[in-house]
Parts: C-alpha cells; structure tokens; sequence
C-alpha cells in the first residue's frame, strides 16, 4: 500500500472518528444520559483532532493550503459551539451553601432548547468543515504518486500500519467507556 492510500484511508477513519463525535453531542443534547467524559472536550484530545494536528498538518504549506486552514478554522468552531452545550447542560458544582438545595444535574428543558440551538449552529459547521475535507480529500487523489511522495518525504504517515479495509467487510463492534462504537 502506497504512502498515499495509507494517508486517504487514515483521513477516512479520521472523518468517521469526527461523525461519531457529532452523534455523541447529539444524545447529549437530545437529554439522554451520556458520559460526558467520553465526548472530547478541545480539539486536541479528539479522534480527528489528533489525526489532523499529526497528518493533516503537512499540507499546511502546500498548495492545498488553504483547504487546510478552512478545516482547522470550522474544526476550531465545531469546539467552540459545543463548549457552549457543554457549559448549557453540564453544571459544574458551586461552593455556596444552598447550591446543593437548589441544583440539578439533569439539565431544564430550556436547558435544552438553549443546547439544540447551539448543536444546530455545531451542525452546520461541522458540515462546512467536511466539506472542506472532502474537498481537501479530492485535492489528494488527484496529486500524483510521486509528489505526494516528496511532500510526506520526511513525515511518518506510514510508520503506524493500516490494515487492509475490504469493501465485504462485516463492521467491527468497539465498547470505549461502556460506548458501542462501530468501525
């Protein structure tokens, strides 16, 4: 397998990593019990956010650049509209005296109609920035073999091996923190 299909097949996953993010902010919000600590909370520390900082970067001073900054200018965003559910629907527990009496850790339904309205503005960022993605996807197959080869010269996106991906290929079920994840 060549540096380049490792490269596609590890944005693929990368994308799929970055739906399923999204799927989770949707239970959330739509006020199902969900653990909170498993949907990432920054960027960084994301599925996609780790294959974009690592692999995705190295186009950041080609051609294709700025199909790479529209990516990490909607990935930023994507963050910060669900910071703004997180902070919503997620009470973080005050020192005050009646905080215990008062408080509830299932949210209010204003809670979360205020909550849906962000998660609508974090669909349609994220459906911006997956557009770019494909858009940055397409830039990819259509560079050849060879320059792909000498852009990723000196980078490792072939160092972790890629299994194989068959189209028969029956999903394989995950449990990540009591989660289903389906690859």
């Amino acid at each position: 397998m060549s540096k380049k299909e490792t490269y596609i097949i590890k944005l693929r996953k990368s994308r799929t990593e970055h739906q399923r993010w999204i799927n989770q902010v949707k239970l959330l919000v739509s006020g199902i019990d969900v653990d909170v600590k498993a949907i990432a909370l920054n960027e960084s520390e994301s599925a996609f956010g780790k294959w974009f900082y690592s692999c995705g970067m190295i186009f950041s001073t080609q051609s294709i650049k700025k199909s790479v900054y529209d990516i990490e200018h909607y990935f930023k965003q994507c963050f910060e509209d669900y910071l703004k559910i997180y902070s919503t629907l997620i009470k973080t527990g005050s020192s005050g005296f009646l905080s215990g009496m008062f408080s509830s850790s299932t949210p209010s339904n204003s809670d979360l109609i205020i909550a849906q309205q962000h998660y609508e503005a974090l669909i349609r960022t994220s459906d911006k920035m997956l557009s770019s993605l494909r858009l940055f996807e397409s830039q990819l197959l259509a560079m050849g073999e060879h320059k792909f080869d000498e852009l990723v010269l000196h980078e490792q996106v072939s160092q972790v091996p890629v299994e194989e991906v068959s189209e028969t290929e029956e999903k394989k079920v995950f449990r990540y923190r009591g989660q289903v994840i389906e690859e």
